[in-house]
């Protein structure tokens, strides 16, 4: 397996180092981590909601591995329209208007 060219950013094409979504040296996945391959096996997930308030919104690695996104909340986008509200990956709980999409919190 190679390694995936990380001289661009995933989100913006441009040499940022993860600028662009605020990511930092401590922030931002090396080589060494065991999930590291994860962004390479071109599987990869379309977000359909943005919190900037939100770390696994702000986290393109998140998107890049195919893991489980934050998603739109079912009683905002009743009331608003499509892809409204958002409940995070992590979580049950609209984080606009408290709605509960669960059995309970997953923290």
């Amino acid at each position: 397996m190679t390694a995936p060219d990380l001289t661009t950013c995933f989100w913006c094409g441009e040499p940022c180092d993860g600028k662009c979504l605020g990511l930092t040296e401590s922030t931002q996945m090396k080589a060494s981590d065991p999930a590291y391959w994860m962004l390479s096996n071109g599987h990869t997930s379309t977000p359909t909601v943005f919190d900037r308030n939100c770390y696994i919104c702000r986290d393109p690695e998140y998107a890049q591995m195919g893991v489980s996104l934050c998603r739109p909340c079912p009683a905002c986008t009743k009331k608003q329209g499509t892809n409204a509200g958002h409940i995070p990956a992590d979580d049950v709980e609209c984080s606009v208007c408290g709605y509960e999409d669960g059995p309970g919190d997953y923290e």
